[in-house]
């Protein structure tokens, strides 16, 4: 791929050109001779209340602990009494989820 470079004098001749006409204007108007500054819209970026969302809920999910230590607690507790007793199905059901 070929680039062609960019003439920047006739860009820098028309800019003087365009201040020297601003200010030669002030001169006969007004005693200022300070040149006109031309001022460019700022960039904006607008995000949907959809984008705004997925944020707020990134952030409350990376705020979040990795472990919740109550449910952890509770489980040894349970076990810890014998009260904790799951079916064999219910522990055939995790080894394959775990398995995968």
């Amino acid at each position: 791929m070929r680039i062609n470079q960019i003439n920047t004098n006739n860009l820098t001749e028309k800019i003087d050109s365009t201040s020297k006409v601003s200010t030669s204007s002030k001169k006969a108007s007004s005693t200022n001779t300070e040149p006109t500054i031309i001022a460019f819209p700022k960039d904006s970026i607008n995000f949907s209340d959809a984008t705004k969302e997925v944020q707020k809920l990134t952030e409350k999910a990376l705020e979040a602990p990795d472990v919740r230590q109550e449910k952890v607690e509770a489980l040894r507790s349970r076990i810890a009494s014998g009260t904790f007793n799951p079916s064999a199905d219910r522990i055939l059901d995790a080894i394959i989820k775990n398995d995968r």
